[in-house]
């Protein structure tokens, strides 16, 4: 007989990590990035604007108090370094969008969509309407979101002929944590 820990358990490993294709996590995937790059990407001009026009932050958000704990202001809240790090995010997200070296795309990508929400809020304005969408964004880098639908699983069913590449679709239990994790 399992002790009620044990049952506790098992329904929480149901209901988090059921056995499951990752299409639907891959399809997720495709969404969100493609919305982020093409719908609710940070606007450069809006972030040097505000980092040319504000030489101190009027409410610093954790994550760049922590950031500015490490490096300093002068070095990295520049318009030259924001530059580049909107390009490097930018790439990353269409390296997401395509599937490869997803895990990696994606975490940079949500990475850098982390750092610019922030930056944009530490100057007073706060209502984090995106804070629930850059939260699955990292998720879905911890999850298996390049497994179906990417480049890097035709790479790695280069054996196969084409249209089984296309469809196939692997199956594991850590494809529906991160949507189900939007979904609470």
């Amino acid at each position: 007989m399992r002790s009620p820990l044990e049952r506790w358990i098992e329904r929480w490993n149901a209901y988090w990590f059921p056995e499951t294709t990752t299409l639907y996590l891959s399809i997720t995937r495709i969404v969100m990035v493609a919305a982020q790059l093409f719908w609710f990407s940070p606007k450069l001009e809006r972030h040097l604007n505000l980092l040319e026009k504000n030489s101190e932050f009027i409410n610093p958000q954790l994550l760049i108090s922590g950031i500015a704990a490490i490096v300093s202001r002068e070095t990295l809240f520049t318009p030259s370094t924001f530059t580049i790090l909107y390009w490097i995010t930018a790439v990353a997200g269409a390296a997401a969008l395509v599937g490869l070296v997803t895990r990696t795309s994606l975490f940079v990508f949500s990475l850098g969509t982390w750092i610019f929400v922030a930056h944009a809020y530490s100057y007073g304005d706060r209502h984090h309407p995106e804070a629930v969408f850059a939260i699955v964004l990292l998720a879905l880098s911890l999850a298996p979101a390049g497994e179906s639908l990417s480049l890097d699983a035709l790479l790695r069913r280069r054996g196969l002929p084409f249209i089984d590449r296309v469809k196939a679709s692997v199956k594991v239990d850590t494809a529906m944590w991160p949507l189900k994790l939007a979904h609470v």
